[in-house]
Formats: structure tokens, C-alpha cells, sequence
């Protein structure tokens, strides 16, 4: 995923860090990172899982993390996780009213908010919109939210006869 790549360093630029490499890191130091970073950026695969959400997960390339895992890690005291990957927001239909979902595990964890996707984001897209989003975030003194509907908008204008490249980001927590 090149634009994926881009996009982890371009965040991780902007936040005076190194980023890590999944492929060239062990799944232990990214679980790590779940309950020691302020501020957390992830542009990867994932999936959700339609009739069990709770193994919803991301695609390592070692070995897989889901809904469960991740939510067991609590106890960290994160301000923001942006989940740039597919489906990280998205409940089955039966389910609408519960969130189990990955997003909600990083509340869980200890994120006091979280973007997700609702659905799956084409790699370009999610590049360009965690782009405006930095942006954005910079503008609105550290409101997730606020910087979010600005990103939707701003996205908007370019994918405008596509919405569901520009609304399918959401944000829970505060």
C-alpha cells in the first residue's frame, strides 16, 4: 500500500516521530504503542467481521489484531487514534445499535477520541483525507471532531459525486 506509507510518514512528520513500519516491526511494539502514545496514526488493512464483531481486525503481517485483543489492552490515556483502514467503524446491520467494532475498542483502551471508517476507503482516498485532516486539526486547536467535519467538507469538493468517499469517516469520543 504506497499511499499507505506515505501517509504514516506524513503523520508522523507532523508529530515529530519515527513511524513504524508493521512490516518491519514486531506485532508486540505497535500492541505497546496502544496504551503508551498521546497520539496514534494507523494506515493499514483491516476488516470487519460480519457475524462475530469482535473478530474484527487489523491485518498484521505477522498475525492479525481484533476487536478482542486490542480492547483488552486498557489502561493507556491516548488523545486521538486515527484509524486510516477499512471498515474500522462499520456494525452489522443487526447489530446498528451496539458498537462493537475496531474503533470503539480504542476508546476501550483508553483513546479519548477515534477515527474510523464506516466503510472500505479506497487507498488514495484515505491518503488525501488523513492529509486534510492534519491540516484541518491545526486549524481548530485540537478538536477531532470539528477538524473532521472540516476534512469532510474540504473532501467533498474533490470526490463530491462519490460520497462514499467523502463521508466515510467518522469520529466517536471527544
Amino acid at each position: 500500500m504506497p499511499a499507505a506509507r506515505r501517509e504514516a510518514r506524513a503523520a508522523a512528520d507532523r508529530l515529530g516521530v519515527e513511524p513504524l513500519d508493521l512490516a518491519e516491526c514486531e506485532r508486540a511494539v505497535l500492541i505497546e504503542a496502544l496504551g503508551t502514545c498521546t497520539y496514534l496514526h494507523l494506515a493499514l488493512h483491516a476488516v470487519a467481521d460480519q457475524d462475530d464483531p469482535g473478530t474484527s481486525r487489523f491485518l498484521l503481517p505477522d498475525l492479525d489484531l481484533t476487536f478482542a485483543e486490542t480492547a483488552a489492552r486498557r489502561g493507556g490515556w491516548g488523545r486521538l487514534a486515527y484509524l486510516s483502514a477499512c471498515e474500522t467503524t462499520y456494525s452489522p446491520r443487526d447489530l446498528a445499535d451496539e458498537a462493537i467494532h475496531l474503533t470503539a475498542a480504542f476508546l476501550l483502551v483508553g483513546f479519548s477520541g477515534v477515527i474510523g471508517t464506516l466503510w472500505r476507503v479506497p487507498d488514495a482516498v484515505a491518503e488525501t483525507t488523513a492529509g486534510v485532516f492534519c491540516d484541518a486539526l491545526d486549524t481548530v486547536r485540537d478538536d477531532p471532531a470539528l477538524a473532521l467535519a472540516r476534512t469532510a467538507r474540504l473532501v467533498r469538493v474533490h470526490y463530491g459525486g462519490a460520497p462514499a468517499a467523502w463521508a466515510a469517516h467518522h469520529h466517536v469520543g471527544i
